[in-house]
């Protein structure tokens, strides 16, 4: 009789060098990792400076360029890794179906986040004093709300490229 840990022994390991992923799916994993990596802490920092009342075109124009930098740089050196370390395969018609199932699902989300962000905010105002509604809908503010919803539909294009290879769709 064999026992059980004898197989699970030399069961072999898996590294990410030797991953069945394609590069398009590494692709996307880094794409979202870096993206979160850099935009939920910005948000987090300019919904912050909105609660303290420190919110102004300057301070925002200024934290999107250099979000915006460092995500580029950040992409620049992840996908040159990517480069070197797998080879970059030709589309097929799975990735084409996977890149349309993505951008119909990234639209959908962009629109309905819209749909949703701008009247809720603006339905925060009622009730609230004159001056409170004016910061509510403030240009800079509503800004960050729209770039809020972009960087939502480009993550949920990045999650459904990775749910649709994971599944084999």
């Amino acid at each position: 009789m064999m026992s059980g840990i004898h197989y699970i022994s030399e069961m072999p390991t898996l590294t990410i060098s030797d991953s069945r992923m394609s590069s398009r799916e590494k692709s996307a994993w880094a794409s979202l990792a870096v993206m979160l990596a850099v935009f939920v802490p910005y948000f987090v920092h300019i919904f912050r400076l909105f609660e303290e009342d420190k919110l102004d075109w300057n301070t925002v124009l200024g934290e999107f360029i250099g979000a915006v930098v460092f995500e580029v740089v950040l992409l620049i050196v992840v996908h040159i890794v990517l480069a070197i370390r797998s080879k970059e395969e030709e589309k097929d018609e799975r990735d084409l179906a996977i890149e349309s199932k993505s951008f119909k699902i990234a639209y959908f989300v962009l629109v309905s986040s819209c749909c949703v962000a701008i009247p809720c905010l603006i339905g925060l105002g009622f009730g609230l004093q004159p001056g409170a509604i004016v910061q509510l809908t403030s240009p800079v503010l509503v800004s960050q709300l729209l770039l809020l919803c972009f960087v939502a539909a480009e993550a949920a294009k990045y999650l459904t490229q990775l749910v649709c290879y994971r599944r084999g769709s």
